[in-house]
């Protein structure tokens, strides 16, 4: 980690305090399976029983975000029963959370001493093939953001890791205008490099990549390339950073190397394109799986290395996120410069789609 002056570490503290810091993906496989896990009770290792928590995300997630100093999350919500299980939590955790369908709702919470959650859906083929009712459906039950795929092929797109590397289909197109007709901010994150020009044509509201990284930094399909994030900035979106390992540095990452990604997107097209979409969320996932990309539906784990592969250094869970300030506090940049990094980015673009 970065050796900071007592001056530079005050700044960290206030700047970090001060700014509405949102992960804008906490990620589909941690969070809600870790929630229901904590709903329903489970055996430690040990074989020593937990019971269920009512107010799961109260009691055991929150206190990590307060840690981390994090505000608001973006909350996947991968099919009905994750959405209904969502839904539930905002009824058993309402004295610590809020559901925020408006960037208002985000700050008010703040506000208020609260934090937030945005829900997430995600594809639409897998459980409802066909249907855009269910767009409109999902929309009014509180989500505002919509990933399209994951790296897997669905009915409206290829993903990133798919053989053939398609773009929408005629279908998927239905599904970008019934997005920008209910007002849903489209996430681009996993598509193949033709679904994402696909959208960036035909979407009329700008769109934004909830956790993906730069190509030119780490040469890796889930990442953008430069003429993408150039692509993003010119619609009036962005991008937010994935701290998943593979996607930062191909080995032994640190939130260092996590901040070069910052550095490219700042130098191409402004620092006011960037986020931070770490892709974790509830528990403390310090390392991921070498198969963790069988999940999604395409066998990648050959690709990988066997041994689990450890979140970047310094940034290994939420209960860290101060450590990305301190690294921005150690590169120079400005406190707003930080402050947008840190949420104002995410939620100029999400305000200017969502209202």
């Amino acid at each position: 980690m970065c050796n900071l002056t007592p001056e530079q570490e005050e700044r960290v503290q206030r700047l970090h305090a001060q700014s509405l810091v949102v992960n804008t993906y906490g990620g589909p496989f941690s969070t809600p399976r870790t929630i229901r896990k904590w709903r329903s009770g489970y055996l430690e290792n040990d074989g020593e029983w937990v019971p269920p928590i009512k107010a799961a995300v109260q009691e055991k997630l929150v206190p990590d975000m307060r840690a981390g100093g994090v505000d608001c999350i973006v909350a996947g919500a991968g099919s009905v029963d994750d959405l209904g299980m969502w839904l539930r939590e905002f009824q058993t955790s309402s004295k610590a959370i809020v559901l925020a369908e408006t960037a208002a709702d985000v700050r008010q919470a703040a506000a208020e001493g609260r934090v937030s959650f945005i829900l997430c859906a995600g594809g639409l083929g897998e459980s409802d093939p066909g249907n855009l009712n269910t767009i409109l459906v999902y929309h009014r039950l509180g989500v505002r953001i919509w990933s399209l795929t994951h790296s897997a092929r669905n009915l409206i797109s290829d993903g990133c890791s798919e053989r053939t590397g398609a773009g929408l289909s005629y279908f998927g197109q239905r599904v970008v205008q019934e997005l920008n007709q209910q007002r849903i901010l489209i996430d681009v994150s996993h598509l193949s490099d033709a679904g994402f020009w696909d959208v960036l044509e035909l979407s009329e509201t700008p769109v934004i990549a909830t956790h993906s990284n730069c190509r030119a930094v780490c040469n890796h399909e889930r990442n953008l390339t430069d003429d993408m994030i150039r692509a993003l900035a010119d619609k009036g979106g962005m991008m937010a950073l994935n701290f998943f390992p593979y996607y930062v540095k191909a080995e032994s990452p640190t939130v260092e190397d996590l901040v070069d990604h910052i550095d490219h997107i700042r130098d191409l097209v402004g620092v006011q394109y960037v986020g931070l979409g770490p892709d974790f969320c509830a528990g403390r996932w310090e390392w991921v799986l070498a198969g963790w990309s069988v999940r999604g539906g395409v066998n990648r784990a050959g690709d990988h290395p066997i041994k689990p592969h450890p979140y970047p250094k310094g940034v290994k869970d939420i209960t860290q996120m101060a450590n990305v300030t301190r690294a921005l506090v150690a590169r120079g940049y400005s406190d707003a410069e930080i402050e947008g990094i840190l949420g104002n980015n995410f939620l100029r673009v999400y305000e200017s789609v969502v209202g």
